[in-house]
């Protein structure tokens, strides 16, 4: 389910294999948060994107991006990846971008795919431990 209100903020729920997404223009947060497995991937993510560029025609100021998965496949990972890539364009814009990513306490894989996102694109992200209901 969707909801559009009135096109500053775009919210999906989320389903047995891809994350909760939550995405405001007005305040500039961002959150995608659960499962990510989709057998196509690029779709879903290419609607953030889409959503994503739209915003960042408005210049915003700041913008923070929660990212907490429990699960991340091969392909839902590059797309998030790129999605993040994409949203670093608003700091040609001189605006604060940045990246909170949240994993279980025992998953060293996920930890370490954010760190490596981190490093890939030269952006300090912020690691929290987060739990999954």
């Amino acid at each position: 389910m969707d909801a559009n209100n009135e096109n500053n903020r775009l919210i999906i729920e989320a389903t047995n294999n891809l994350p909760f997404v939550d995405f405001n223009n007005n305040t500039g947060i961002v959150i995608i948060k659960g499962r990510s497995y989709s057998e196509n991937a690029y779709t879903f993510y290419s609607r953030l994107n889409k959503w994503a560029n739209d915003y960042l025609l408005s210049k915003p100021k700041s913008t923070h991006i929660t990212l907490a998965f429990q699960y991340l496949n091969t392909s839902s990972g590059v797309q998030v990846f790129n999605f993040i890539r994409n949203m670093q364009q608003s700091k040609s814009y001189g605006d604060l971008l940045t990246v909170e990513w949240g994993y279980e306490e025992d998953d060293d894989d996920l930890l370490q795919l954010g760190q490596d996102f981190s490093t890939a694109l030269q952006l300090p992200f912020e690691f929290k431990v987060v739990e999954f209901d």
